[in-house]
């Protein structure tokens, strides 16, 4: 994997013996423990395949291309949620027709926006030709061993690792991840079903995906999911090109407040059932990559326990050393202490899960 791993090793200013010390463990000394536990993906994980998803917001990144008219009119709306924007700005054409006033300034705006938001996604996202085949195959193998895989990710990296687990289940006779979109509903989207008739283990995507659409954009009640083409590495950055490009945008929660992405999530038939998901689940929970932030209080409310009694939940979390002093990662271990406060928690070298 082309990861921060070697990097890490390099710069790291705190010793194995100090990790010890602040209870930092190697993946290895606790795998046993989690055995057949569910996986949290945040995005440390996609940072493992591509530097450019270090950054911010893809709102800003969109906002950072538009001209300062254009930048002065999208900040205005108090939302960095691209499909919320283009729906205020569709009503309110639609309120202009009905009281016979004009509409010309807003369908530019509504290009802008389609356009902004394409651009921002090729720009951010690496084509799959440029990932290494060999890293995505060996990164499929270590997620076998999980349960349930949750991801707050919205690239399209899993779903190329999931493809070639699925590929490799099919062969080997191995337990596969499904994700709730198996039903047929046209040569290009696969539709949500909130049931799942295989025994499989699955992965939900809390925030949504760019491979995902809302039904609704398409006069249906359910969720969507392009299907794969006949080639294992389609380019699917095109394909979600294609449908911004028709006013369909994908369903996923960008960047913005716990009040807001609720909303969001409450809205889309697929997002509820894995949110509900998420806040069922009682198995052991490995962490990834996931840095906590405020905008997700949402995540940690649905990690609570929702019955009583309920047996205190185990979680192994990563803590990425990288060239943080001793007092650094201290100072992070109290925070993710106080966050999860409630839970069993274990800390691990993030280096050591992908490592191998």
């Amino acid at each position: 994997m082309r990861s921060l791993y070697k990097l890490q090793k390099v710069s790291n200013i705190v010793n194995e013996d100090t990790l010890r010390e602040l209870g930092i463990k190697h993946w290895n000394e606790i795998s046993v423990d989690f055995s057949g536990a569910d996986l949290f993906l945040g995005n440390g994980f996609s940072l493992n395949f591509s530097s450019v998803f270090g950054y911010e917001s893809l709102f800003d990144e969109f906002l950072q291309g538009c001209e300062p008219k254009d930048r002065k009119l999208f900040s205005q709306f108090g939302t960095t949620n691209f499909e919320t924007i283009q729906e205020r700005l569709l009503n309110a054409k639609k309120v202009n027709q009905i009281l016979e006033l004009p509409t010309e300034p807003i369908d530019p705006a509504i290009r802008k926006l389609r356009q902004g938001l394409i651009t921002s996604v090729q720009k951010n996202h690496p084509l799959a030709y440029e990932n290494g085949v060999e890293d995505l195959r060996r990164t499929s193998e270590n997620l076998d061993p999980f349960e349930d895989i949750y991801t707050l990710n919205y690239d399209l990296f899993l779903y190329r690792i999931i493809m070639m687990s699925k590929d490799r289940s099919e062969k080997r006779g191995l337990r596969r991840h499904n994700d709730y979109f198996w039903e047929h509903f046209d040569f290009e989207f696969l539709e949500f079903k909130d049931f799942d008739i295989y025994e499989n283990k699955h992965v939900y995507y809390l925030h949504g995906a760019l491979f995902l659409f809302p039904g609704e954009r398409l006069g249906y009640h359910n969720d969507l999911k392009i299907k794969r083409g006949d080639q294992s590495f389609d380019e699917l950055i095109d394909v979600v090109s294609r449908k911004v490009e028709q006013g369909i945008l994908p369903l996923f929660v960008s960047e913005g407040k716990t009040e807001e992405k609720l909303r969001v999530i409450s809205k889309s038939p697929y997002l509820r059932f894995a949110h509900s998901k998420l806040e069922e689940a009682e198995r052991p929970l490995v962490i990834y990559g996931w840095s906590i932030s405020p905008q997700d209080k949402h995540i940690l409310g649905a990690l609570k326990p929702r019955r009583r009694p309920k047996p205190k939940r185990t979680l192994a979390v990563s803590v990425y050393v990288g060239s943080k002093t001793q007092a650094e990662l201290e100072e992070e271990l109290s925070f993710m202490k106080a966050r999860l406060s409630g839970h069993k928690l274990v800390f691990f070298d993030s280096s050591t899960l992908f490592a191998s």
